[in-house]
Formats: structure tokens, sequence, C-alpha cells
């Protein structure tokens, strides 16, 4: 996760008094100087990372994740029992999967009896697609392969990634040779 100009949205901890920008001066009314105090942290303080942290921490807890007891910056949270990717840590590997989820796909799309293929997408698949082939009434079935495709394949599967651009250069006209080849990658 990346959030833009994190330290920036950390309450302080602490007054602290900083002197006006040049150009912005104020005088009170005693001919002094004013100093502006600060609201929020600042880059360059040194609690600023800290109050960044506590600021990220109360918020994912408060969300119902859980800090891991293996690492602090690692949170976690469980939906309804049932995560759709699987980590396991073990001699200082990290074993990820999608098991779960892509069953629940193959069930979905009345895939789960199939017979598995090798590869994900067949040799000279560009040709193997017939853009004269009937273009689907409906292309929701097509979309919703695709996006589960791609979630997949940004979660663990990479090497699904050439076969699901390709399929995805086919959502907004999907043809019944384009949902068959989807269905090859399933």
């Amino acid at each position: 996760m990346d959030v833009k100009a994190a330290y920036l949205n950390a309450p302080i901890d602490c007054d602290i008094f900083v002197e006006q920008p040049k150009g912005y001066e104020k005088v009170g009314g005693n001919g002094k100087k004013l100093v502006c105090k600060l609201n929020k942290s600042l880059y360059g303080l040194k609690q600023s990372g800290r109050n960044w942290n506590a600021t990220l921490h109360n918020y994912l807890v408060k969300e119902g994740f859980m800090q891991s007891q293996a690492d602090p910056c690692v949170y976690h949270k469980f939906v309804d029992g049932d995560a759709s990717t699987e980590f396991k840590c073990s001699d200082g590997m990290i074993e990820m999967n999608q098991t779960r989820y892509i069953e629940k796909v193959l069930e979905k799309f009345g895939m789960n009896n199939c017979k598995p293929k090798t590869t994900p997408s067949v040799l000279g698949f560009d040709k193997v697609i017939d853009m004269e082939s009937a273009v689907l009434e409906d292309p929701n079935s097509y979309r919703q392969i695709v996006g589960s495709l791609i979630y997949v394949m940004t979660g663990t599967r990479p090497d699904l990634c050439h076969i699901v651009t390709k399929l995805s250069q086919h959502m907004s006209k999907p043809t019944a040779a384009a949902l068959n080849a989807a269905k090859h990658v399933l």
C-alpha cells in the first residue's frame, strides 16, 4: 500500500512551534514576530515516522485487521473465514496460493469437473480466435471470467499475463471463440 504524503496525514504527538516562512511573517501586538504551531507531522521531524505508523496501526485495527506476530508491519484480516489467498511461511520462504478462490471460480462457471490443461493457452492463440465468430449476446460471463483471471494473475500467477492480456482485448465485443479461449485458461 502506498499513501501519498503519509507523514503529513499523521497528527503530531507534542507541541512544536516553528518560525513563519519568509514573506509570510506576521507581527503580534507586542511588535514581536509570531510563531506557528504544527498541527500535523512534517517530513524531517524525528517522530514523523512513528506518528504515521501509529495512525496507520490504529486505523487498520479499527477496520478489523490483526498485526502479524512475525512482522509488525504486516497486517491480515479474515473475511467470512475464507481467505482468497493463502500464505505459508517456513524456512525463510513465503508460499502463496489461491486454490480456494480458483476452485470457486471454476464452480461458478461450471468448470469444476473439467480436465486440466498443461498450458494456459493454445499454440498460436492469436490465430485460433476467429474474429468472424458471433459476438456474444450477453458478454457479462466472458467479462467475469477475464476479471477473475486478472485477479489470479496479479495475485499468484504472473505466468498468465500474456494470455490474460490477449483475452482482455476482447472485453468490449467478446466472441464465442474468445469465450472458449478464456475457458481454456480456466
